[in-house]
């Protein structure tokens, strides 16, 4: 009796776990591939704001989307364009932009005056190809990883 319960549930299982397969992530680049992610370091929370708008201020960075959740704080800058680097050409690419998201959570840590959070800044890249009309997210060369990790920098030394 329990075969024939195994020998009957066994194809469904098995067209189960064929079509789970196939329905899986659509082929592509994922976030984490086509993203340059990085901490920065301890801030105060209630200087987050004050000492990230000069830098972006400075380097033409328009905000787009500035959340400020209490526990949580996250500001994120309009697509930018940038030069093409000398390994995206060689992918054919044609135009490059750029955005960063900087985001703090409350895992605080604190003093007499100042609650401090850690602050993680992500820079995401976007490309169009020659003849494609459409922005695509690519893994980033090695070229686009130093710049992205000069605008890092940057920030800690701010």
């Amino acid at each position: 009796m329990k075969m024939k319960i195994i020998r009957a549930i066994l194809p469904i299982l098995f067209c189960f776990v064929f079509v789970a397969s196939c329905a899986g992530r659509r082929p592509g680049v994922s976030m984490r591939d086509a993203s340059y992610t990085t901490t920065l370091g301890l801030i105060a929370v209630e200087d987050f704001s004050d000492k990230i708008s000069p830098f972006l201020t400075r380097n033409n960075f328009l905000v787009e989307k500035s959340e400020n959740l209490g526990h949580r704080h996250h500001i994120q800058t309009e697509w930018k364009f940038v030069p093409v680097l000398d390994d995206e050409t060689e992918l054919g690419v044609s135009q490059t932009r750029i955005r960063l998201v900087l985001m703090i959570k409350s895992r605080l840590k604190s003093n007499d005056q100042n609650m401090f959070a850690q602050i993680t800044f992500r820079a995401e890249q976007e490309v169009l190809f020659d003849e494609v009309e459409e922005w695509t997210r690519i893994p980033l060369g090695s070229l686009r990883k130093q710049y992205f990790q000069q605008i890092a920098d940057e920030l800690r030394l701010n």
